[in-house]
């Protein structure tokens, strides 16, 4: 387990017992997510507009399946969810301009770029119920988002007249782990052959350097399954990140969605 999901299950653990805890439900699902947007840095001294290559460019914008969990349980007349899914590409591609991170430069006319890239999300969500209207429920709260960011870019330096390699390797990535503390509103429709939940998260986001916005949205129809053995979960979640920094000598930019369809079961407990 990877210290972003950790310190949430840690989180969840120590906010328990200051709750009576009851319908507690586990939700282990299947997704498959796909990324899309681009990614840029360069000096900030470098004249011109900044231009980013695409996440298909660099070779792992490929759809991907992987596992997904959820953590649902009620206290004190809230809801809490904490939950957490992972994306790990590799791929090949070219770069559609150069690109200057953490001190090093790859050129897009010096050969192919090797990219490994790994995006995690992780979060804890809290709601209250507001409203209700029949088998409508409105709820509002606050989640917290953790996004984990690694990414690992590779390049063979190849000479511009022979294309053959020149012997020179050129090594850069970037890490992260940024955490987003979002309003949420919940939508829950409670009809008697399914559940319809809607989760929608949002903040723009202002730095001494930089700004962007990030914007989750998480929906899902639940159906009771034979003799109680649980519900059968059909959802998609698409998540919309972008921010432009500036630190040190090099401007960043990274606008990227990170979205699929997800098929579960949830157990009650």
């Amino acid at each position: 387990m990877n210290r972003p999901r950790l310190s949430l299950a840690i989180l969840a653990l120590a906010l328990t017992p200051a709750c009576q805890v009851s319908n507690f439900q586990v939700t282990p699902s299947r997704t498959w997510t796909g990324l899309e947007g681009n990614v840029a840095a360069t000096d900030l001294d470098a004249e011109g507009s900044l231009r980013g290559s695409t996440i298909d460019d660099l070779g792992v914008g490929r759809r991907q399946s992987n596992e997904r969990i959820g953590l649902q349980w009620d206290g004190d007349g809230a809801s809490w969810e904490l939950f957490g899914h992972a994306l790990d590409s590799r791929g090949t591609g070219v770069l559609a301009d150069d690109l200057n991170l953490e001190g090093v430069e790859l050129r897009f006319d010096e050969g192919d770029v090797q990219t490994d890239l790994h995006l995690g999300l992780y979060g804890l969500r809290w709601t209250k119920p507001i409203a209700q209207d029949g088998n409508l429920r409105i709820s509002a709260g606050a989640s917290l988002l953790v996004a984990e960011l690694d990414l690992d870019l590779d390049q063979v330096v190849l000479d511009a007249d022979t294309g053959e390699p020149t012997g020179e390797e050129k090594s850069t990535g970037k890490s992260a782990v940024m955490p987003f503390p979002l309003p949420t509103l919940d939508l829950l429709y409670d009809h008697e052959s399914f559940d319809f939940n809607m989760s929608l998260s949002g903040l723009w986001v202002w730095v001494d350097e930089g700004n962007g916005h990030i914007v989750d949205v998480d929906f899902h129809l639940a159906f009771p399954m034979f003799d109680d053995v649980g519900e059968l979960v059909l959802g998609f979640q698409g998540l919309e990140m972008e921010l432009d920094s500036s630190s040190g000598s090099e401007r960043a930019r990274l606008d990227v969605t990170f979205s699929g369809p997800y098929l579960g079961l949830q157990f009650g407990f």
